[in-house]
């Protein structure tokens, strides 16, 4: 999409694939007026690309005047290098465009045909067994990295127990059989027992390191032991990217040391351009931290266009739409969608219900509170914030709704950087009798000042 069309790179290690005229998910341009003009989006990273390379054009036949007539008018384009099966026939705009532009012709069997000769060129001399090997190892640490959040986000009962029957007294192998033994358990301290275990017999894993540090940070268990183990993993391998990823948000939220969190988050971006969660995260922290509103939706969208089911990613979306643009119409279409995905989510609903406080939906809210107060190991941030949601939105429903806030915020609990704007201003509209607290609460949990 061409709104996306900046990260288009120059320079890239990997290919890149530049759909000019949209695609099916994304409003594809069909129709005659739409494929007279390329965008300007594109158009712009087009010309700095081949500021420094020259195209080779393989399988095209000019058939649309929005890139025919970019590559005619492109200043940067010096030379082109046109690929065409024996026999065809090129078009009078291509041979002129050719002509224009000091191209030349090259007869080709076919696209596979072409790529073998290619890879016969590059890769000569170098054995093709290990390149397969190395490749092969490759896509196994994907495997196992994949299998490791795939178990983190069983939420049904037959997937948990099938999780528990293949680690049971099951013998680590490898790092990821601690994981996956970890992931099975549910109580805290048992999870903690076994990541210790597991680092007795890999201890320079940087996963298993990286993992455990991660576990003792979402857990709240001591944030200085967890940056030890982060700091081990990064020391084993540097630039593995789901430490680095990870290391961002412990710097963010639980150091504060904001320099340093971006210097980490565009890191990991660096490392793995394709997740989608580094793309949030890190829009996140350009809408919290850095205030940039407009940078911080195209991450946004670029992390949805990543991870389409990314119910996080259409779920900050939606609240940024919702608290920043106030663009209601358009947060209902994302809240709705991250909805239709993950119906039971704990934290997608809690997004949800300060959505439905702000359009007034108020007994649908009051239902969703209700039965996510009721649900066992909920976080207690979420909790948290459902209870202030309680005392700002809903104080004659939810009495106790004070004593819960406060002996949650005494132990320790916040929600950092949590919008709670909406949550005030409807406050004030329903004339809060001790709107004075809603704001002090307000400011405790998420560290923000309200006026």
């Amino acid at each position: 999409h061409e709104s996306l069309s900046e990260f288009v790179k120059p320079v890239n290690s990997r290919p890149v694939i530049i759909k000019v005229h949209r695609d099916l998910l994304l409003h594809p341009k069909n129709e005659d007026g739409e494929l007279l003009k390329l965008e300007e989006g594109f158009a712009n990273s087009l010309d700095r690309i081949f500021q420094g390379f020259t195209p080779i054009v393989i399988g095209y036949a000019g058939n649309d005047l929005s890139l025919m007539n970019y590559m005619n008018g492109c200043n940067s384009i010096k030379n082109i290098f046109w690929c065409k099966r024996t026999g065809d026939v090129l078009s009078d705009e291509i041979n002129k465009l050719l002509e224009s532009k000091n191209g030349k012709v090259f007869e080709i069997a076919g696209f596979d045909e072409l790529m073998f000769q290619i890879y016969a060129e590059l890769y000569k001399e170098k054995e093709l067994d290990q390149l397969v090997k190395k490749q092969a190892d490759k896509k196994a640490r994907e495997w196992s990295t994949q299998l490791i959040e795939l178990s983190k986000g069983f939420k049904d009962k037959e997937s948990q127990e099938s999780l528990t029957k293949i680690t049971k007294d099951k013998k680590y192998d490898d790092w990821y059989d601690v994981v996956l033994s970890a992931n099975a358990e549910s109580d805290l301290d048992l999870k903690k027992k076994i990541y210790l275990d597991g680092l007795n017999e890999f201890s320079e894993s940087a996963e298993l390191n990286g993992e455990f540090a991660l576990f003792l940070s979402v857990n709240d268990q001591e944030p200085l032991i967890a940056e030890k183990y982060y700091i081990k993993s990064l020391s084993i391998n540097p630039n593995y990217s789901i430490t680095v990823g990870n290391y961002a948000s412990f710097l963010h939220f639980k150091k504060k040391d904001y320099e340093l969190a971006e210097k980490y988050y565009l890191k990991s971006l660096e490392l793995d351009d394709k997740k989608s969660a580094w793309y949030s995260n890190y829009a996140n922290f350009l809408r919290d931290i850095k205030k940039k509103f407009v940078e911080s939706e195209r991450y946004y969208l670029k992390a949805i266009e990543l991870g389409p089911k990314n119910i996080t990613a259409i779920g900050n979306y939606a609240n940024f739409l919702l608290t920043i643009k106030k663009d209601f119409n358009k947060a209902t279409i994302y809240f709705n969608r991250s909805i239709e995905l993950e119906p039971n989510d704990s934290n997608n609903l809690a997004n949800y219900v300060q959505f439905l406080i702000a359009t007034d939906e108020k007994n649908i809210a009051k239902e969703h509170i209700y039965n996510l107060i009721l649900k066992k190991n909920l976080e207690l941030s979420l909790q948290l914030e459902l209870w202030f949601y309680c005392f700002a939105n809903f104080y004659l429903e939810y009495p106790k709704a004070k004593d819960e806030i406060d002996k949650l915020i005494k132990s320790g609990i916040r929600s950092e950087d949590w919008d709670f704007n909406i949550n005030i201003e409807k406050a004030k509209e329903q004339n809060h009798p001790e709107i004075d607290k809603v704001i002090e609460y307000a400011e405790k949990i998420s560290g923000l000042k309200y006026n």
